[in-house]
């Protein structure tokens, strides 16, 4: 996955959950601003060239790990949920 298309989805489905837990607009509006900072390409150096990480999130930092978890969560939630309840399913475990 395109990692333009991950951050896209990902900012859709906060503001989805922000939208179903009544946070305040304006709050919702600042902390996605945030978050689509946060999710840049990152820059880095190693030797003497400077380098542009285009592909993937940034490495060594909490946030992807964070984002990550979002993005799987949301349908875990969703459509997975309604999934095992109907089927009965006593166990689901997700490993990552």
């Amino acid at each position: 996955m395109c990692l333009e298309v991950f951050v896209r989805e990902l900012l859709e489905i906060i503001e989805i959950v922000f939208y179903q837990n009544g946070l305040v607009v304006e709050l919702n509006q600042e902390i996605i601003k945030h978050l689509k900072i946060k999710a840049q390409p990152n820059y880095f150096q190693y030797k003497y060239a400077q380098y542009i990480q285009e592909e993937v999130l940034a490495l060594g930092v909490p946030t992807p790990s964070i984002f990550t978890e979002i993005y799987l969560k949301y349908p875990e939630n969703t459509k997975i949920f309604n999934i095992l309840t109907k089927h009965h399913v006593v166990v689901y475990v997700r490993y990552v």
